[in-house]
């Protein structure tokens, strides 16, 4: 008889979640929820201020005046290019050529 040595393959399935709110809502609740959650798993908490891009853009108003105007294109169907799949790498490969 030969022996084979077996190789056993587990997967491991990592957990990922974001929580966004502001600091002033944080209470013991969201604790709870966390032990909850991730039972008696070793977990990694990190912090970082949120920041709101969309906001950050709408701040500048040259930014605000070219992206209301595209909302406005886009909802009265003005100015809007159909492509089908073949076509889509061949725009993007003109687009950042440019």
């Amino acid at each position: 008889m030969s022996k084979h040595n077996l190789l056993t393959l587990h997967k491991t399935y990592i957990m990922e979640t974001t929580f966004r709110f502001k600091a002033s809502d944080l209470n013991e609740q969201f604790i709870i929820a966390l032990k909850t959650l991730f039972k008696d798993q070793e977990i990694e908490i990190s912090v970082r201020e949120f920041t709101d891009e969309t906001e950050q853009l709408l701040n500048q108003p040259e930014n605000k005046a070219l992206l209301t105007k595209a909302i406005e294109e886009l909802n009265s169907k003005k100015n809007l290019v159909k492509i089908n799949g073949n076509d889509y790498d061949s725009l993007i490969k003109e687009l950042t050529n440019k």
